[in-house]
């Protein structure tokens, strides 16, 4: 068998990223036995009903794992058609039942209904590596839950009111337990066994005499594969099928861009950190740098997987009339590559979220630092309460923040207290020039401005913990991933 240096283009999916047990499924060897489990299937039903012997058939069955892809390619440099070689490669081990392989079949009926198998493997594969991921939100949900650790929360990535950092995370697990809910409820469905237009004439014509009609026929050979046939094709399934679980992986990645976006930017201010092993090396020039590579590499490969689905878009609309080929090459790209990139992503972003820093120091004096301008609002309702007017009072504590924040871009202290406690005092109202120094910070402090949030989190867990129930922590593989 051919064998690949670096002498020579890789894909980078072929050793840099994914997983060994993804780049299994997609490879050639695993293709080329699906082929030949479909071709089984077909044979299994054609000897039920008198059309092979069972020494045809057990002559196929023996040699269905004997896959010999240098054979195949020899015979394909001739035939220049990849099925047509293969099955040539197989009969040729099979002197009894070889012959009998293909006969009524057109070439889609095996690829198509082998490519459902193998996809239906790798969203299994996908499905798993998602859920170990939920498992670490779990895990360090409930671990900040339990802390009451509070952060400050950003709208337009500028201070906004305190988000227990539980709940941030919170947010980030639920869309991915949605993708979860999504892979558990899609079946990829199959061409069937319909011939060289999708009629399945040549069928109907090798069925004469046997008193099984073609769609019974599909129907056994299906229920073999364990897989459910489209009503209606052409020479090939329709390729919006791709469409369908590629839009599953697009929903996929943009979700994992957004968290680790997210992660990024928090890294920036220093209020978390991605794991950074022992001799790693953040540049190879600035000794100091702890570079959240794992994160932009999540980032980078979920863009990489959010245009695989453009091109599943072209492939579908361009299978002109019953088959063309201008979506043959382009799937032998983009759907080994969306998932062994997913696989990566997942595998990169469990380890993110299981060992990441949160730097609780820095939290809380960020929170110190501009929480109090979230707990103007509770002051506002305050000053109203003692009299104050709404809009007199709005304007003073604007006036106020303003110059706290010039101030905290000077680098100077945050002055907010010193100046609302003297611009309260200067204000007509008796219980406003009382107000002491203790009841206004405790006015402003922001610490514990959460609204329902803790409860929320709750809330979530129990909905995470239900949706985990079916996959033990043992079945929840972490893979390997060296890059």
């Amino acid at each position: 068998m051919n064998t690949f240096g670096y002498d020579t283009y890789l894909s980078p999916a072929t050793w840099r990223y994914g997983s060994r047990e993804m780049r299994a499924i997609f490879s050639e060897v695993n293709r080329r036995r699906h082929w030949r489990r479909v071709w089984a299937a077909i044979a299994q039903v054609k000897c039920e009903i008198g059309l092979i012997t069972a020494e045809q058939l057990a002559d196929i069955e023996a040699h269905v794992d004997e896959v010999n892809v240098e054979r195949s390619l020899e015979i394909e440099r001739t035939l220049q058609h990849d099925l047509a070689a293969e099955a040539q490669a197989f009969a040729e081990q099979c002197p009894v039942g070889g012959q009998t392989l293909h006969t009524g079949a057109t070439s889609a009926d095996i690829t198509d209904n082998a490519d459902a198998l193998i996809v239906g493997q790798a969203l299994e594969l996908i499905r798993s590596r998602l859920a170990a991921l939920l498992r670490a939100y779990e895990q360090r949900i409930t671990e900040l839950h339990r802390e009451r650790l509070v952060g400050l929360g950003f709208t337009h990535i500028q201070p906004a009111q305190p988000v227990p950092f539980a709940y941030r995370l919170a947010n980030h697990a639920q869309d991915l337990l949605r993708v979860l809910w999504q892979l558990e409820g899609y079946q990829v469905e199959a061409k069937g066994i319909k011939g060289a237009v999708g009629t399945g004439a040549d069928y109907t014509t090798l069925l004469e005499g046997t008193g099984i009609s073609f769609r019974e026929f599909q129907e056994r050979v299906m229920r073999k594969l364990g897989l459910s046939a489209l009503t209606v094709t052409g020479q090939t399934a329709t390729r919006l099928i791709d469409v369908e679980y590629m839009s599953i992986l697009y929903g996929l990645a943009a979700t994992l861009h957004r968290i680790f976006t997210d992660q990024r930017l928090l890294q920036s201010m220093g209020e978390t950190q991605e794991p950074f092993a022992k001799g790693q090396k953040g540049s190879s020039v600035m000794a100091y740098k702890k570079n959240p590579k794992d994160s932009e590499q999540i980032c980078a490969l979920s863009a990489a997987v959010m245009s695989f689905h453009s091109m599943a878009g072209y492939a579908a609309a361009n299978n002109l009339l019953e088959r063309t080929l201008n979506e043959s090459a382009i799937r032998r790209v983009f759907i080994p590559e969306a998932f062994l990139f997913t696989d990566h992503c997942l595998i990169k972003a469990r380890k993110v979220i299981a060992g990441l820093v949160i730097n609780r120091e820095k939290i809380a004096r960020d929170l110190r630092t501009h929480g109090d301008f979230a707990g103007t609002g509770r002051l506002l309702v305050h000053l109203q309460q003692i009299g104050v007017p709404r809009e007199e009072a709005y304007r003073m504590i604007q006036s106020c923040s303003l110059q706290a924040q010039e101030a905290l871009v000077r680098g100077e202290e945050n002055p907010l207290r010193d100046l609302l406690l003297a611009a309260i005092h200067a204000l007509p109202q008796p219980e406003a020039q009382a107000l002491t120094a203790e009841e206004l910070a405790s006015l402003v402090d922001a610490s514990g401005y959460v609204g329902g949030a803790p409860e929320l989190v709750e809330e979530f867990l129990a909905e995470l913990r239900a949706g985990l129930a079916a996959y033990p922590a043992a079945d929840t593989d972490t893979g390997e991933s060296v890059f």
